[in-house]
């Protein structure tokens, strides 16, 4: 592997870590951007809706439901 293809490798590892690690919405929604963005199809052939997918599982699995959502404005 070179450095390119290692260096796109961590971005995506801790991009993926900040996803299960977030604890509201706009975070994920944020990260989430970022898979589905042609930057990260640069770095990886990886299919971002299944990454998406694997990660929301692992969330559930460890009991990590609880997102705080952004309050609406009154």
């Amino acid at each position: 592997m070179n450095p390119y293809e290692e260096l796109g490798n961590a971005i995506i590892i801790q991009a993926s870590k900040d996803y299960l690690k977030a604890k509201d919405l706009v975070t994920r929604i944020e990260v989430e951007q970022f898979f589905r963005s042609k930057f990260f199809k640069v770095l990886t052939a990886v299919n971002p809706e299944i990454l998406i997918s694997r990660l929301k599982k692992e969330i559930e699995a460890n009991g990590r439901k609880n997102v705080s959502r952004p309050s609406l404005p009154h």
